[in-house]
């Protein structure tokens, strides 16, 4: 009797845990929550170009796996930064000269106690005596920048605030030097404990190659990473014989690339589709890799993701359907300041190219919350870093992508290989690491596993003739998306319930016996 009662209550309990973990999400998703990041700017100053700069800090904040919250510092309200809501808070002074500020915003950032970043000039006096150091102004010079054996010259300064008397615990990141008969040398990066200071900030070269290094010594993320080679700008409509000699120009000088590409959604049947597939095919086999590039945004609003996410679907399967499989998306930095574009588009990968904004951005719901990937990479254009005097290889504290413009004459490839061979540059080998990446949209599955491709799971081939798969097109209707919630649910009822019906049986069996027990005379 004793031993029945205790059988029981094992099964009571058994029965209780199983239920506490399906129905307790939080069970089922140990994964670390991606660090936050408020950035606080004053002005976009489109005049200088504040809006690339901008656009340049929300990719870089991205590449280092931060989820970067974006305010105007007009806009700020108190609380809006406290030490629970964020890990690191970034200030970008696009306008000095109009001296804005924000006393609510001052006082929350002084009293945070995470990551203290300020860009630009017009330090105030709690981030000065944080950094424990003097501003010293500057007026009207051209400096060389310097640093990890590499130097390049800077456009003309009108001024620019630098630091002087910083403390023995201090931290520099790089080198300005004036063009002077008797050069002066300053720091450029300085960090302090959890503060940090980059007088001059540009969205690309040297200089934005050592403000990475400062971000990633305040975040403790510092690292050595080669770039990868991306040749961005490929349509269906590209002189296909000038990207078939430039791949295999790339190949043959053993130049690892992946190529930035837009489709179509429909007409893939048509023989110039075939074609440009044919084009890709060569690029994998060739070792290079495909990044889906985004279509163009014209005009979108907050119910437009529904048609975005089977233009995307489409997209895929159109070109799967040729052997074509993609390994990430790439895109402006804007569509991931997008909810729409966000999760409509961009979440369907694991690894994203952050490209730089083009002139005009059509957000459909702009809402200044990017999120982060397994993998976000910078994309940075070569010629910032032909004008860099190396002593050594260039390397990067983030993943970067060194990106190349397709060319469309003969004569052009050409100039692209010589100019990618003269940064004589070791190109980070995506096919000899151990690179995973993963597209899920809708009902398919690409995956790329060091140097393999895999389709809904299967190992597939890449030949010279496709075998035209033969792949679903589910459309991603409210329907449909309805549907997939109630097949989710339903299923983890049934698993609630197969596991009661077990436990019901063995309860039956056990009660039947402490029963007859109870009744017959030993």
């Amino acid at each position: 009797m004793r031993k029945s009662k205790v059988a029981l209550f094992c099964l009571c309990l058994c029965l209780g845990l199983c239920c506490f973990l399906l129905a307790s999400p939080k069970a089922a998703t140990a994964a670390t929550p991606s660090p936050k990041v408020l950035l606080v700017y004053d002005s976009k100053n489109v005049a200088a170009d504040g809006q690339k700069k901008l656009d340049g800090l929300q990719r870089l904040l991205t590449s280092f796996h931060y989820k970067v919250t974006t305010v105007r510092l007009a806009d700020y309200q108190r609380q809006m930064l406290t030490s629970k809501k964020y890990q690191g808070v970034v200030t970008l002074i696009n306008w000095p000269e109009a001296q804005l500020s924000n006393s609510a915003f001052d006082t929350d950032r002084q009293n945070f106690t995470g990551i203290k970043l300020h860009i630009g000039a017009n330090l105030s006096d709690s981030e000065l005596q944080a950094l424990q150091s003097e501003p010293l102004q500057v007026y009207h010079q051209q400096f060389t920048i310097s640093g990890n054996q590499q130097k390049q010259l800077l456009p003309f300064s009108a001024s620019i605030t630098l630091l002087k008397n910083c403390p023995d615990t201090a931290t520099h990141v790089g080198q300005l030097t004036t063009q002077e008969s008797t050069p002066r040398t300053y720091d450029y990066g300085t960090v302090v404990d959890n503060n940090g200071y980059i007088p001059y900030f540009s969205t690309s070269g040297l200089s934005m190659i050592l403000a990475a290094d400062v971000v990633a010594k305040l975040t403790h993320q510092e690292k050595s990473l080669q770039p990868v080679l991306a040749i961005t700008g490929v349509t269906p409509y590209s002189d296909l014989t000038a990207l078939n000699r430039l791949t295999l120009a790339l190949y043959r000088k053993g130049i690892p690339f992946m190529i930035s590409t837009t489709s179509v959604a429909d007409n893939n049947d048509l023989p110039a589709f075939r074609r440009f597939a044919k084009a890709l095919r060569n690029a994998e086999n060739r070792d290079g890799l495909i990044f889906l590039q985004t279509p163009t945004a014209t005009r979108g609003d907050a119910t437009s993701g529904t048609k975005l996410g089977q233009q995307m679907q489409n997209t895929l399967v159109n070109l799967g359907q040729l052997d074509v499989f993609p390994v990430g998306i790439s895109t402006p930095g804007y569509w991931n300041q997008d909810y729409v574009y966000r999760n409509h588009a961009l979440q369907y990968a694991s690894h994203v190219l952050l490209l730089p904004n083009p002139e005009t951005l059509n957000y459909a719901q702009q809402d200044n919350q990017a999120t982060t990937f397994d993998s976000a990479i910078y994309g940075m254009p070569i010629n910032s870093l032909t004008s860099t005097q190396s002593t050594a290889d260039i390397h990067f504290p983030m993943l970067t992508a060194v990106t190349v413009s397709m060319p469309n004459t003969t004569a052009g490839v050409d100039g692209a290989v010589r100019k990618i061979e003269a940064l004589k540059i070791n190109w980070f080998e995506p096919t000899a690491r151990s690179i995973q990446a993963k597209i899920q949209a809708g009902a398919i599955t690409y995956e790329y596993n060091q140097g393999n491709y895999y389709l809904n799971g299967t190992e597939v081939e890449i030949t010279e003739n496709p075998k035209q798969w033969q792949m679903p097109r589910s459309p991603l209707t409210v329907t449909g998306q309805l549907n997939n919630f109630f097949k989710v649910q339903s299923n983890v009822l049934l698993v609630i319930f197969s596991i009661i019906f077990v436990v019901l049986i063995i309860f039956i069996f056990v009660g039947r016996r402490i029963y007859r027990r109870m009744f017959v005379k030993k």
